[in-house]
């Protein structure tokens, strides 16, 4: 779990981390997420897990808001 403020490098660190491992990094922003329709987010959380399961080992690495991560 890693924190704190904007522009510090908690990307850059997971991204880091995900290469030397040998992991694949998927990024995810937290709006990408959210939808107002029932049901929808839920399912694209469960395809976020199902790619990172495909692409073992994985590092999924959830941004709060829009940060350019991809």
């Amino acid at each position: 779990l890693l924190h704190g403020p904007p522009g510090c490098g908690k990307t850059l660190l997971a991204r880091a981390l995900a290469t030397e491992s040998s992991a694949a990094f998927i990024p995810i922003n937290g709006p990408e997420l959210v939808t107002k329709w029932h049901g929808e987010s839920e399912e694209k959380l469960r395809d976020v897990f199902a790619r990172a399961q495909k692409a073992q080992p994985a590092i999924i690495f959830f941004a709060p808001k829009s940060t350019g991560i991809n």
